[in-house]
């Protein structure tokens, strides 16, 4: 991962090539790798944007990168499922972030900041994250980007929709 996250560190800094598909639409079938991706692209270029150091754009990608590690537990059928999903299946879905954090967990205790990211990322609740917290601020970019992707894309169960759409509904679910 942490390679994953160099080699896009140096494309991003070269330029702004790798978010063309954001905005050109289409593209190929969905794939949890393409999303994986793309999720840390754009979350690279928020926390350039934002301007984190290097270090902290390291950090921010292998959260990115490694967010959906717990789909590894969720069924193949329910992850990549044609339609909308059972309540079931979308607990089993909601379930991945703590299992991915688990995971992540036992990578020592210099990796505890990764595996709260991973688990915090779809916290929504008004002052659930604390400033100053990377763990959590990370979450949140990632989350940001999560979002965004996958509004911008084509999901089995519907059609991807347009740039301002996807930022009108982003701000809409805000309030």
């Amino acid at each position: 991962a942490r390679q994953a996250v160099e080699i896009l560190l140096e494309c991003m800094n070269a330029g702004d090539a790798l978010l063309v598909p954001f905005f050109s639409g289409g593209g190929p079938p969905p794939s949890l790798a393409r999303e994986v991706a793309n999720v840390c692209i754009l979350s690279l270029k928020m926390g350039m944007e934002l301007g984190y150091a290097q270090d902290e754009r390291r950090r921010l990608g292998l959260v990115a990168l490694l967010s959906d590690v717990g789909k590894v537990y969720v069924p193949a059928g329910v992850v990549g499922k044609q339609g909308p999903l059972t309540p079931g299946e979308r607990a089993a879905i909601k379930e991945h972030q703590r299992e991915g954090a688990k995971l992540l967990q036992k990578l020592g205790p210099e990796y505890q900041w990764l595996a709260l990211a991973v688990e915090k990322r779809y916290e929504r609740a008004a002052g659930a994250r604390q400033p100053g917290n990377e763990g959590e601020e990370f979450a949140a970019i990632v989350h940001l980007a999560d979002v965004y992707e996958s509004l911008v894309h084509h999901r089995p169960f519907r059609e991807r929709i347009g740039i301002f759409e996807a930022l009108k509904e982003i701000f809409q679910s805000q309030r």
